[in-house]
């Protein structure tokens, strides 16, 4: 696993969002992001 913004993988876990998704850090630059969006693209959608 990669982190979006500095491509490193020196990741964490750190937590839940609010949405109940996992929560990853990146060591290096601080960033929080999830591997499942919140929503889903709207080319995914019937």
């Amino acid at each position: 696993m990669k982190c979006p913004r500095c491509e490193s993988e020196n990741i964490v876990l750190n937590g839940l969002t609010r949405y109940g998704k996992q929560n990853h850090k990146c060591r290096d630059c601080d960033r929080q992001f999830s591997l499942e969006p919140k929503n889903k693209p709207i080319s995914d959608l019937p």
